[in-house]
């Protein structure tokens, strides 16, 4: 009898464990799903578009404060990265800076 009790018992705490690992695995699914849970994140409104002029009046005070050697550097790496990024494929591997 003693067998089967420890048999028994075995059986449960596998039953136990498994649903264990069952509830993790929801939780788990749950917290790193790719889909953004309604009841958990509360939709915010979209960012609204910003226009040229915009940009220029914020860039234009941030130059007055003092940053214009940052706002410099700024606009002459997204220069370079447009300028990389409008050439067709095979010209761009040319220019890579790997190659450099």
């Amino acid at each position: 009898m003693s067998r089967m009790s420890d048999m028994a018992q075995t059986i449960e705490e596998l039953r136990s464990a498994a649903a264990a690992i069952s509830d993790a695995a929801d939780w788990l699914t749950k917290v790193f799903s790719s889909e953004p849970q309604a009841e958990d994140a509360p939709a915010s409104p979209p960012e609204p578009e910003l226009t040229l002029e915009q940009v220029r009046a914020v860039l234009a005070d941030k130059s007055r404060q003092g940053h214009t050697a940052e706002i410099r550097a700024l606009l002459t790496k997204v220069r370079r990265i447009q300028a990389v990024t409008d050439r067709p494929p095979h010209i761009t591997r040319h220019y890579s800076p790997k190659r450099r």
